[in-house]
């Protein structure tokens, strides 16, 4: 069972959360 693959495909606002999460931290390791 792929729960990930649902609770993104549920909740496209978590998926935004990633991003941003993912966009803060390349910041932060690339400063």
């Amino acid at each position: 069972r792929n729960t990930n693959k649902i609770e993104l495909s549920d909740l496209p606002s978590s998926k935004l959360l990633h991003m941003e999460w993912v966009n803060e931290h390349n910041f932060q390791c690339y400063r």
